[in-house]
């Protein structure tokens, strides 16, 4: 199993967002992890942005929420290429008791 934590993994994820571009807002998803034996921790990232283009599109098409639906198709995204590299990498995250982040480490 690639994913074996307390919550769901989307739980973990912390977002903010970057400093604005000339014509996009920009964003960044993280996922912070602890490296298995070790007491190192660092993150998955994910930039995403949302363009004054993509803004007008919506708004002309009467999607009054773009920004929160194409964030949502982000963080699934996201949460697709952790687990497609957790694969690949015969890896997996997990919880342990006492813990705020997941640990990352071997799938046995």
């Amino acid at each position: 199993m690639t994913i074996d934590t307390e919550r769901p993994l989307g739980a973990y994820i912390i977002e903010h967002e970057l400093p604005r571009t000339a014509d996009a807002r920009v964003f960044e998803l993280l996922l912070p992890y602890q490296l298995e034996e070790s007491e190192k921790a660092t993150v998955f990232r994910w930039r995403w942005t949302y363009t004054d283009t993509q803004r007008a599109t919506d708004a002309k098409c009467g999607i009054l929420n773009g920004q929160r639906i194409r964030h949502a198709i982000e963080k699934q995204a996201f949460i697709r290429q952790i687990l497609r590299e957790l694969r690949e990498q015969g890896q997996k995250l997990y919880s342990v008791d006492g813990q705020k982040i997941p640990v990352r480490g071997k799938d046995q």
